[in-house]
């Protein structure tokens, strides 16, 4: 199976990480392997600045429940957080990461805001934040920098 980057016509410099052609929709796990072979365009992260990699942002990222999409809960069990970038905009917060589980290797990319978004959600660890039950868009940056910290 090939993971591909496909720029968001509505928002240049943004991607979708399709596999095989087709956008899967909902957070799932994918293999370490395909992550880091992803050929990322050169783009910049406007907006968006690297967050602390701690517990805080473990929290905010993670589902409370640890179930989302087709990621099995067990994932979330021995989880490290990979790389995470964060951006204000109209008073609220959103951070984009990438979590590995140290057994597997598997990885998964996910989204949360700090508030309740209009998308589908799940509460996360944290109170307060709501991690996106759907694939991630972002900046080309997001991408090469996930995959240099893996």
């Amino acid at each position: 199976m090939t993971e591909i980057l496909r720029e968001v016509v509505s928002r240049p410099n943004e991607f979708h990480l399709f596999l095989n052609s087709v956008r899967p929709g909902l957070a799932r796990e994918r293999t370490y392997d395909a992550f880091r072979t992803l050929s990322v365009p050169n783009t910049n992260m406007v907006g968006y600045v690297p967050a602390p990699i701690n517990a805080e942002t473990l929290n905010r990222i993670t589902p409370k429940d640890r179930k989302i999409g087709s990621v099995s809960p067990s994932f979330f069990g021995n989880v490290r957080l990979v790389y995470a970038m964060t951006m204000g905009e109209n008073g609220h917060r959103r951070i984009k990461a990438v979590l590995q589980n140290r057994e597997s290797k598997l990885i998964v990319i996910l989204t949360a805001y700090d508030y309740v978004s209009t998308e589908s959600h799940v509460p996360a660890v944290a109170t307060g934040w709501y991690v996106l039950n759907c694939d991630m868009i972002a900046p080309g940056g997001f991408w090469e920098a996930a995959k240099l910290s893996l």
